[in-house]
């Protein structure tokens, strides 16, 4: 194996690390001493928050305005078919989520320049999951308004484009169709809020603690010891809303690893190699999170 020059590993992922610790650190401690006046005086966190913040007032609102038109007509407004239409759209909110935390948990990330906006954008996005595992307290630091809400909020935009389109078309006529829709995307934007609380982020707030055990205790968010086991095992639990998903989830991920469809820098063993048995290694800036870093450093030990 060729040695990559260090001087071009350490300053790229440096790099990598400075735009994404530094700035980013600075600008969620803005936003944790001021949300509000952060929000309005940041224009990509005002762009943000114009597109996702609205998104389930406005989907509410058409619900309410089907079932005004349609009570006295439409015999499937029971109160058994909206709670249907929660519980399926909860679980493909579910699902959906856990998919996109699959994938980012399997991408590799690649220390070299010029990858492209688009696998920059998404190297980026894998970065803050697989940054996740060696540090899980991070939530106690990252703003959650700014971090969990309008930037994972973002995912769910264009399905709330579609649900639009599809009502302006009268393609979506049911209530509880359109209840549906809006469980789908209320729940999609708050993943990373359900996130947080299955890592105990609000231990010392007793009030909110009751709350969430209460819902924990329902089924309706991610329970704490069920997702600590994705954080020791890398290979299963992977939802992110209430795991009710695990049951196709765990099953997918087995058969990709098993037919070489996850890469071997990030396969189930790998992970627990870097995230617990070497644990000691795994210092800020977390270098050893990017396999072409772990593998230039095995090959100098071997060289050496």
């Amino acid at each position: 194996m060729l040695l990559m020059d260090d001087a071009y590993v350490q300053g790229t992922i440096h790099e990598f690390e400075k735009r994404q610790t530094d700035a980013y650190a600075k600008a969620q401690d803005r936003f944790r001493q001021k949300p509000v006046l952060e929000l309005l005086s940041n224009p990509s966190s005002l762009c943000r928050a114009l597109l996702v913040l609205p998104m389930p007032w406005i989907c509410g609102y058409s619900v309410l305005r089907l079932v005004k038109d349609r009570q006295s007509e439409d015999p499937t407004l029971s109160p058994f078919n909206f709670f249907l239409a929660f519980i399926v759209a909860y679980f493909i909110a579910d699902l959906v989520t856990g998919l996109v935390h699959m994938r980012l948990d399997t991408i590799k990330i690649h220390i070299q320049k010029d990858k492209g906006l688009w696998r920059d954008l998404v190297e980026q996005a894998a970065w803050g999951f697989q940054r996740h595992h060696a540090v899980q307290h991070n939530w106690l630091h990252d703003d959650i308004l700014d971090s969990g809400i309008l930037t994972t909020g973002l995912l769910t935009v264009p399905f709330f484009w579609i649900y639009l389109g599809l009502c302006a078309t009268g393609s979506i006529g049911s209530p509880c169709v359109a209840f549906g829709w809006t469980v789908f995307i209320t729940a999609g934007m708050h993943v990373q809020l359900i996130h947080a609380a299955a890592h105990n982020t609000w231990k010392h707030r007793e009030w909110l603690s009751v709350c969430l055990e209460v819902l924990r205790s329902a089924h309706l968010i991610l329970g704490m010891k069920e997702h600590h086991l994705h954080h020791t095992r890398f290979d299963c639990n992977f939802a992110m809303i209430n795991g009710w998903s695990n049951v196709l989830l765990n099953p997918l991920y087995s058969w990709l690893e098993a037919n070489g469809c996850i890469d071997p820098d990030l396969t189930a063993e790998t992970q627990r190699a870097v995230y617990i048995q070497q644990k000691a290694q795994l210092t800020e800036p977390y270098l050893r999170i990017f396999p072409e870093y772990r593998a230039h450093q095995n090959a100098c030990n071997t060289a050496s």
